[in-house]
């Protein structure tokens, strides 16, 4: 994600994903939660939504800086709800919270999840809502990983990385540990990266005109 926020929100990008790089495989993404405090007397997006309308301007949404994923799936959100969230940006996903452990806090009871960001419930959070769930439909959002190559290696070397990232990431050991991490391993090849680049490109782009984003 943050490759694709780099090159959108830089007037003057140092690349370009279409031109600069040859995809290969797209390994795993993992669901984006909606968390708030457990402290909060919030239950449902719905609650969220009717106190950020009802409040406006005072909903403060922590995110990992201009151009992370927390903050333009926050921006998504408040533009499909249409709600006003105030950013607080910290120096990294650390501080803000800790996204390999966001499941254990949530299990543990020091972060309440509200719903995953994305259109069906996420594997290892079974019991909280997807936000289409929510009311709020065609919002499949993820955090994803994947594997490019520079513009002009040869097809039979992108072939060849494709097919055994295909393979690591469907091995039992892999699939177990992704899946505990709250990752689903994908392992899809050049084409069905290309175009899955080409889309979060287009979708992010349109997000962040609107909301004004800009490094």
């Amino acid at each position: 994600m943050s490759i694709v926020t780099s090159q959108i929100i830089n007037p003057d990008p140092a690349f370009d994903l279409n031109k600069d790089f040859a995809p290969i495989s797209l390994l795993a993404s993992g669901a984006v939660v909606l968390v708030v405090s457990p402290q909060s007397n919030l239950s449902s997006v719905g609650d969220l939504i009717a106190m950020a309308k009802s409040n406006p301007g005072q909903v403060l949404c922590v995110n990992a800086g201009i151009g992370s994923l927390p903050l333009m799936v926050a921006e998504l959100f408040a533009q499909r709800a249409g709600i006003e969230l105030v950013s607080v940006p910290y120096p990294g996903s650390p501080q803000a919270v800790p996204a390999s452990t966001v499941i254990g806090q949530i299990t543990a009871g020091k972060l309440k999840a509200l719903a995953t960001a994305a259109n069906k419930r996420a594997r290892a959070l079974p019991e909280v809502p997807s936000m289409a769930e929510a009311g709020i439909p065609d919002f499949d959002t993820s955090l994803w990983f994947g594997v490019m190559a520079p513009a002009g290696t040869p097809q039979n070397a992108i072939q060849k990385i494709a097919s055994a990232a295909e393979k690591a990431m469907h091995r039992p050991n892999a699939v177990e540990t992704l899946q505990e991490q709250g990752f689903e391993p994908l392992g899809q090849g050049p084409d069905a990266f290309k175009r899955y680049l080409l889309s979060e490109i287009t979708r992010w782009s349109e997000v962040a005109r609107h909301a004004g984003v800009r490094s």
